[in-house]
């Protein structure tokens, strides 16, 4: 039986070892209790995400959504009110509307004006090639696209393609006062004059002047409309198990994950400003993007993307308190000593979207300074699914450093957390997180597993496609996210109380005076902290052991001269691999060798490889090997020498079991190529493996 960690279960539960099933109560908990609260009660007022967003309790003029290349470019949410309400309408009921547009401070008000048409909204990658984007079309109905006037001829393409039909609705900046639309992006520093006429003259297409001056109506008779339960969002997929496909949720199930994810602002001692330059698209950015930065109505700076040179300017310049990062934009600032004078204001960090190695946390939080009136940095992160939202975090203030060790937080309020030991289990040899637990002084662990997750906030569906919808979620409701892990508990003074060990084989705490005490250290024990160990999919079988990517990327980065590193499994002579879709546009290029180049410019276009590693060619066929993706620092210290293959496998030797290593191959390369939220693409990894494999055989 799975353990299962909830924020509404009624009492602490451990039944015997075979089963290892665990609750956590956080019923008789009162600040746990007000959360719960606080997802529910709240509906009954707000039964849309378009009031709900645009109910902030704080001065409606002050600007809210700001350009951080152009400050005095901003939004109110009076401002985004209005534009909201002249919008609603505009869009056919029951449509789906895709925003194929970088990052701007409009984009939040196009989603709401969208979702407050009764339409479905679903975003997409500038840099999405047209076969990418074809897909989308077709899978998430779309009727209509609003994009810039340089991304016409892909956009059209797709949509021709698609079958769809969709109308193409030319951008142009809703602020300025003319329906003027502007080659280029919005942060070239052009004013609202400066536009391409002689393209729209040829396009003949509306803009987003045209739907402003067309439609004005009562906004709250057309939010009064909307079903609570019906689709508000169609998010993309990565699609790292097949072609991407487009997970539906509702208006109710976005209101209970922002709920969820509201951090304690009111009780941090720095005001708080944001720069956020992480996709707006993405289910890691997309709730703080596009509700609560208009709900809470503290200033968040928009960025199109991240720029390593202008972040930091950016930072010093606003005195930014929080920001969001995925573990590659850390690493990049990490690398560019130059910048960490100018990142001192930040204060806390969030990221997700890829995991955050000890080794990249620990150096990142060193290069801020502490003293008495600056606390050390908070590195806050965040594990949750495009399927379903954030699904864990670590809510201020609580202290990071206290947490577990690899820890991505605690359940938030209504999410509950399952341990399927049948998918990996004890079969995962995981002895970087397992090492001493028979000597284990300060925590519980649950066995480990695939974390299976039931909440409110859940995907209703994955939209047109039932079989899929079937196989994401088990028969009572859980949803399957690939991803292994465990619980684990930091101790108490529970754990003390002698007994304790049979206690646990209880269903709760015995009632009786005796056991008084007893109660009231249960309802006041930490609550169970998720620890991500790797994705099902990704784990690499070898010669019967399953060893994750994971391990070695965090062993590899140890080492002072490696910057990068991404780990997959290939058996060479496999002739059953599964058909992949063409991967995700990437800028990245690889550039692989079995020596480390003296030299490797990040300009090469170069693909192929210039030597191949030996390998042990009797067990090649039977058994997947580790293949690791090295990128060296471009510049090493006078006491850090050049490692080869034979270094780096010798480093990971010393380190882990030798079985995860013996046939581990290392390649250098220029770059890992990542998605927009920084994960690494694994299946472009592997392509690179196959195509090789494939020039050998030919």
């Amino acid at each position: 039986m799975p353990a299962t960690i909830s924020s509404y279960s009624t009492a602490t539960t451990v039944l015997p070892a075979q089963h290892l099933t665990q609750h956590i109560s956080t019923r008789n908990d009162p600040a746990i209790r007000g959360q719960q609260m606080a997802t529910i009660k709240p509906q009954k007022q707000h039964s849309n995400v378009v009031s709900f967003a645009l109910s902030g309790q704080y001065d409606e003029q002050r600007p809210v959504l700001i350009d951080a290349y152009d400050p005095l470019r901003t939004i109110s949410r009076e401002q985004a009110t209005t534009l909201v309400r002249r919008l609603a309408g505009a869009f056919e009921a029951n449509s789906s509307v895709c925003l194929h547009l970088p990052n701007d401070i409009t984009y939040p008000v196009l989603t709401l004006a969208i979702l407050a048409s009764r339409c479905r909204w679903t975003g997409t990658n500038t840099s999405y090639t047209k076969f990418e984007l074809e897909h989308i079309f077709r899978t998430a109905q779309v009727s209509y696209v609003i994009t810039r006037i340089e991304q016409l001829d892909n956009v059209e393409a797709a949509v021709q393609a698609s079958g769809t039909n969709a109308e193409i609705i030319v951008f142009s900046d809703i602020l300025c006062d003319h329906p003027e639309v502007k080659a280029g992006t919005l942060h070239e520093h052009t004013d609202c004059t400066s536009f391409a006429r002689a393209s729209m003259e040829t396009s003949q297409k509306r803009t987003l002047h045209d739907l402003l001056q067309s439609h004005e109506r009562s906004l709250a008779v057309a939010l009064h409309q909307i079903d609570p339960k019906s689709i508000a969002t169609l998010t993309s997929t990565s699609g790292t198990t097949g072609r991407p496909k487009m997970a539906a949720r509702s208006h109710s199930a976005l209101i209970h994950e922002a709920l969820a994810i509201e951090d304690n602002n009111a009780d941090k001692p720095y005001p708080i400003r944001r720069l956020i330059n992480t996709p707006i698209f993405h289910a890691f950015s997309c709730p703080e993007m596009t509700i609560n930065s208009l709900r809470l109505g503290f200033p968040v700076y928009f960025l199109p993307r991240f720029d390593r040179v202008r972040f930091p300017q950016l930072v010093a310049k606003y005195g930014i308190t929080e920001t969001f990062a995925p573990p590659p934009m850390l690493l990049a600032l990490l690398n560019d000593p130059r910048s960490h004078p100018l990142l001192q204001s930040l204060q806390t960090v969030y990221t997700g979207g890829a995991p955050l190695s000890s080794s990249l946390r620990a150096s990142f939080r060193a290069i801020f300074t502490v003293s008495a009136t600056r606390a050390p940095l908070r590195i806050v992160q965040v594990w949750g699914m495009t399927e379903g939202g954030w699904y864990t975090t670590q809510k201020y203030p609580h202290d990071t450093d206290s947490d577990v060790p690899g820890s991505v937080g605690q359940a938030l309020p209504g999410v509950e957390v399952r341990i399927d030991s049948d998918v990996a289990g004890t079969s995962v040899d995981l002895s970087y997180s397992h090492d001493d637990d028979r000597q284990d002084t300060t925590s519980r662990k649950s066995a480990v597993g695939e974390l299976l997750i039931r909440s409110p906030q859940m995907m209703s569906e994955y939209f047109g496609d039932p079989d899929a919808t079937a196989r994401a979620f088990t028969h009572d409701g859980f949803l399957r996210t690939g991803d292994i892990g465990y619980l684990q508990r930091p101790r108490s003074a529970l754990d003390r109380v002698h007994g304790w060990r049979r206690l646990t084989c209880k269903y709760s705490v015995p009632r009786g005076r005796k056991n008084h005490k007893l109660r009231k250290l249960r309802d006041k024990r930490p609550p169970s902290s998720v620890v991500l160990v790797d994705r099902a999919k990704d784990l690499i079988k070898v010669n019967g052991f399953q060893v994750a990517p994971a391990e070695l990327e965090d062993a590899l980065l140890l080492h002072p001269a490696v910057m990068d590193v991404g780990v997959v499994g290939f058996c060479p002579s496999a002739s059953d691999l599964p058909e992949r879709a063409p991967a995700a546009t990437s800028s990245s290029t690889l550039l692989c060798t079995a020596t480390p180049p003296s030299s490797l410019s990040s300009s090469s276009s170069s693909s192929s490889f210039l030597a191949t590693p030996v390998l042990d060619q009797a067990t090649a066929s039977v058994s997947e090997h580790p293949v690791a993706f090295v990128v060296l620092h471009d510049r090493l210290s006078s006491s850090v020498a050049l490692p080869d293959a034979n270094e780096l496998r010798s480093w990971l030797t010393q380190r882990l079991a030798r079985y995860k290593v013996s046939r581990c191959e290392v390649r250098f390369v220029v770059s890992i190529p990542k998605s927009a939220a920084g994960k690494i693409l694994r299946n472009n990894l592997r392509r690179v493996l196959e195509e090789e494999e494939r020039d050998d055989q030919a």
